[in-house]
């Protein structure tokens, strides 16, 4: 629990964001986690599975957050109610907010137009799990844009393997400013015998220039990097940007 953001609140505006009374019988401590997490359906109900290995299981299903998608990324807000088993537990959601989430593709020439070269910016990046999650900056009018993770040939002069994060606006114009996320499995990056895989991460800004971040995933640590600073109603953004799966 230490990998959680722990967001001191009054108990009574738990219930306000679940458009509840504080006269509700659910009794759970009076702290609100945050936490990115994997999202699992099984029977139209959902669990959902922390980096490390944690169950949570929401007591009721507030579906209405959530389109009928499994393996979907989440930043999630609950409060826990109890502990039913080891690395189980049962939680009272506060939000659940889903983002994009997709596979890495490897690089090949003969998609390059598809998967386009347009600018975009990245806020930030981080390794999670089996994921790396970039928070995004773009221009977009009313087009759906398409987002790709490239897993380039060859690897950088110094063994990083290289990835570039692609954008192809599809022609859209350049009204409107927006954040959003995009979550990407890189589980296919795994080498037997190397746990920790150095990444050079580029992409091309709004002024031209290509910029590269260093990212290390490391199968040992899994949640080293799953609680970013980062508000849990703010991820959403990407919603109001025209993106296609």
């Amino acid at each position: 629990m230490n990998m959680r953001h722990k967001f001191y609140l009054y108990i009574c505006a738990v219930f306000v964001l679940l458009g509840s009374s504080c006269s509700s019988d659910d009794d759970f401590e009076d702290a609100i986690y945050q936490q990115w997490v994997t999202a699992y359906l099984n029977a139209d109900k959902y669990a959902f599975v922390t980096d490390d290995g944690v169950r949570l299981t929401p007591t009721r299903e507030w579906q209405q957050f959530f389109p009928q998608r499994d393996s979907a990324r989440v930043l999630l807000g609950y409060g826990i109610l109890d502990q039913p088993g080891p690395k189980q537990w049962n939680i009272l959601l506060v939000n659940a907010q889903e983002i994009l989430t997709k596979n890495m593709i490897r690089y090949n020439a003969a998609d390059t137009a598809a998967v386009g070269s347009n600018a975009i910016q990245i806020r930030q990046a981080f390794v999670s799990g089996n994921y790396l999650t970039i928070e995004y900056g773009m221009w977009f009018d009313n087009k759906a844009h398409l987002l790709n993770l490239v897993e380039m040939p060859k690897k950088t002069p110094d063994g990083a393997i290289h990835l570039e994060f692609k954008h192809n606006s599809c022609g859209d114009g350049l009204l409107n400013w927006g954040v959003g996320y995009v979550a990407f499995n890189i589980q296919d990056l795994q080498e037997k015998d190397r746990p920790a895989i150095d990444i050079e991460l580029s992409y091309v800004d709004y002024i031209g220039i290509t910029r590269t971040l260093d990212l290390v995933y490391d199968q040992r640590v899994p949640s080293s990097q799953s609680t970013p600073t980062v508000k849990a109603l703010d991820v959403n953004n990407q919603n109001y940007i025209p993106i296609a799966n």
